[in-house]
């Protein structure tokens, strides 16, 4: 057995990131393993990935399932993966302009090409103590994810030696941000489900 985990920041509130992973059939736009998804029914889901070469078609069941907060499945028949991943709401903070390296054009008379300030007239000026600029702060989400899945073959074995799954899950995860931060949530099902 392999295990990954892994886990990153996007700049959406929970809901909308949590929304997006819950349509199932959009996978294939941001995981590179899986070519297709087919949802059965509210618990159910049908899996094709293709991991070195190898192409594996299996049944998950959602296991645990609470808006905003987790969706958790397992494999059901044949061999496949078991996973979980579960949402944070966090605040992100946006980096402040730097004002100790920022000049402003005309703050003071020009003479030849050079801006004359007071310090350079000669005269003393006792700066306004300013107060620290506090972080803005955006909506976020932590995304953490762990998949467990066989791996049956020299390839996936050495894939997963190699750290190459970890890699690719985090790839995968790059491309979950870039989607859900560019065009936000397409559905959502904020149904619950328990003990599958």
């Amino acid at each position: 057995m392999a295990t990954v985990s892994e886990r990153i920041e996007v700049l959406v509130p929970v809901r909308t990131a949590y929304n997006e992973w819950t349509q199932f059939e959009s996978f294939p736009r941001f995981m590179h393993a899986v070519q297709d998804v087919t949802q059965v029914d509210d618990a159910t889901n049908r899996w094709t990935v293709s991991v070195a070469g190898v192409e594996r078609t299996f049944r998950t069941r959602i296991t645990e399932q609470v808006p905003d907060e987790v969706i958790a499945w397992e494999t059901i028949d044949g061999k496949g993966h078991n996973g979980r991943v579960t949402f944070t709401s966090i605040e992100v903070a946006e980096p402040q302009p730097d004002k100790d390296n920022l000049h402003v054009a005309g703050s003071g008379p020009f003479v030849a090409g050079l801006e004359v300030t007071a310090a350079t007239r000669g005269l003393h000026v006792t700066p306004e103590p300013e107060e620290p600029a506090m972080p803005k702060g955006r909506p976020g989400t932590l995304v953490e994810v762990e998949i467990t899945w066989d791996d049956e073959t020299f390839l996936e074995k050495l894939g997963d030696k190699l750290g190459l799954d970890d890699a690719q899950v985090k790839r995968d995860l790059r491309r979950f941000k870039k989607l859900v931060e560019s065009e936000g949530a397409e559905g959502e099902w904020r149904g619950e489900i328990h003990d599958g």
